[in-house]
């Protein structure tokens, strides 16, 4: 009894709802006495599992002077419990789609109270540094600048095999590399790609910071971990139009001294 009764659970019946039905299965039918005895579930509860039973089509009650009741062939029970998933998964999609459209003026919408460093966001995980750039990214209308070097948020093999160097449609892409990095042949493809889809790639011997601006009012900051060997880096997301053009002038100033990938015979 036991694996079956498991089995069921993990169908989607509540403990009391298996032994019930395996039990219904046994025999032709069943008073609800009998079935609360035999099932081992508590009188108090047996009429509310076998409504919950006949709700969900595994159970069905024939009419009489005293109540009895018969299990529902497991082939149509089963075909209707997967109909019943589908469609809540269904409506479960719809809503939590529609849910997420109707907070995004919440999320975008001035926010009284604000604490000052309210637009500073420090961020440690890896994957979590990933999808804010990618975030970030999705929001940019106008331009993309940025000064690269490692250790890199995305692999650039990795990119590349996953053909996910695609800008966005109007954006401007400008990045700034160190000349030693374009050694590495992964990176080198990785730069000539987008070249390819109309960045601009400019080499420069050394970097002062490693960080991105977007559309000059949004600025993420990587900074390389200096305690430990390790090449896990912190970022910091700062939303600061001032801040923003302050990083943007000094990307300008190191830009007007760069030299392209052709310039270099790369």
């Amino acid at each position: 009894m036991n694996s079956y009764v498991e089995r069921l659970k993990q169908s989607g019946l509540t403990e009391y709802e298996s032994k019930t039905y395996y039990m219904l299965l046994k025999r032709s039918n069943f008073t609800a006495t009998e079935l609360s005895k035999l099932a081992g579930v508590p009188r108090t509860r047996i009429y509310e599992v076998l409504n919950n039973l006949i709700e969900k089509g595994f159970c069905s009650m024939i009419p009489g002077k005293v109540r009895r009741f018969k299990a529902v062939n497991p082939e149509f029970a089963f075909d209707m419990l997967v109909d019943t998933m589908h469609s809540n998964l269904e409506l479960r999609e719809k809503l939590i789609t529609d849910l997420s459209h109707s907070l995004m003026p919440l999320y975008h919408a001035e926010k009284g109270n604000n604490q000052p460093l309210d637009y500073i966001e420090v961020i440690k995980e890896q994957n979590k540094i990933t999808a804010k750039v990618d975030e970030l990214e999705s929001g940019t209308l106008r331009e993309i600048v940025a000064m690269n070097k490692p250790p890199y948020v995305k692999n650039p093999r990795r990119l590349i095999d996953e053909g996910k160097i695609s800008p966005r449609k109007g954006v401007n892409y400008r990045f700034l590399c160190e000349v030693n990095d374009t050694t590495n042949p992964d990176y080198l493809e990785y730069l000539k790609l987008w070249e390819k889809q109309g960045a601009t790639v400019g080499l420069v011997p050394k970097l002062p910071i490693k960080l991105m601006i977007f559309d000059r009012s949004k600025i993420i900051v990587h900074l390389s971990n200096k305690i430990t060997t390790s090449n896990a880096i912190t970022s910091m997301v700062i939303e600061h139009e001032d801040l923003a053009e302050f990083f943007y002038e000094i990307f300008e100033v190191y830009f007007a001294k760069s030299q392209s990938l052709a310039q270099y015979n790369l």
